[in-house]
Formats: structure tokens, sequence, C-alpha cells
């Protein structure tokens, strides 16, 4: 239960980008994996998570997450 409280406070769209990258990448070479998973952490570094999350720890405080 400790676990699903811990990645409750985490970024949806993160977590969904990390279920999609588990399952798009299963049999996958390295490589292919590797671009797959780039391309989905391109998609959430445009977001305004991506955007706190990187201003936080930059910061080094705890990111004001909304969903986005």
């Amino acid at each position: 239960m400790q676990l699903a409280r811990h990645i409750a406070t985490k970024s949806l769209p993160a977590i969904v980008a990390r279920k999609q990258a588990c399952l798009k990448t299963e049999g996958l070479t390295w490589i292919e994996a590797y671009l797959e998973a780039q391309a989905l952490s391109g998609k959430l570094a445009g977001q305004r998570d991506g955007a706190e999350g990187v201003s936080a720890f930059l910061e080094k405080r705890p990111a004001r997450l909304e969903n986005s």
C-alpha cells in the first residue's frame, strides 16, 4: 500500500507514459526500445508537469504537479 501511495503522488501523464513504454518496448531490441522511450520522454517534457518537474528539481523543492 505504501508503494501505491508513493505512485499516486506522481504525474498521471508520466505514469501512463511509463506503462505505454513497458508495453511498446517488450520484445524490441535495445536500440529500438531506447528510441521509443526517448520519443515518450520528449512528449512528456513538453507538458506542464514536465516543465514543473525540471523547475522543482533545479530549485530543490517538491514538484507541484497538475497532472497535465
